[in-house]
């Protein structure tokens, strides 16, 4: 059973046409409690240059996959199940410390912001149907080292 929940809880998905994929495509690991949106993104994310190389939904599943697959930049909800997406984001900086982490969030406020801005973070977008078409392009603004905070 808890090995069922743990395979549920933590999935690698290369989406269609990724063995076209050059190795040098920046990966990408989502973190999302909600399958449907940790699903929407990484579809979102199926995008030439990128490797979506891991969906995990819950925080211990993040670390764990973190660390195995090394993201170069992970997508991580604000609110998790089992811990909220800045803590979880200070323990794969911890981890990992070359990733960058960005915080997807439906409620932005000044003080995620401040928080994500100490815990190391890259950025902080919010969920609605305009990052969706922007979220390869917000990816790779990470991966190059942009902050992407609100204005």
């Amino acid at each position: 059973m808890a090995r069922r929940a743990l395979q549920r809880d933590l999935r690698v998905t290369d989406g269609a046409g990724s063995q076209d994929r050059p190795t040098s495509a920046i990966r990408v690991l989502i973190v999302d409690d909600d399958d449907l949106v940790a699903e929407s993104l990484a579809r979102c994310c199926r995008a030439p240059g990128l490797l979506v190389v891991g969906v995990a939904s819950s925080a211990a599943s993040a670390v764990t996959a973190a660390v195995q697959r090394r993201p170069d930049v992970v997508l991580v909800d604000h609110r998790l199940g089992d811990d909220d997406g800045v803590t979880v984001a200070a323990k794969l900086l911890a981890l990992v410390p070359t990733t960058k982490v960005v915080i997807v969030t439906g409620a932005a406020t000044p003080e995620l912001e401040m928080a994500a801005r100490l815990a190391g973070c890259s950025g902080c977008v919010q969920k609605d149907m305009q990052v969706a078409h922007v979220l390869p392009s917000l990816v790779r603004r990470a991966y190059a080292g942009e902050a992407l905070w609100p204005a």
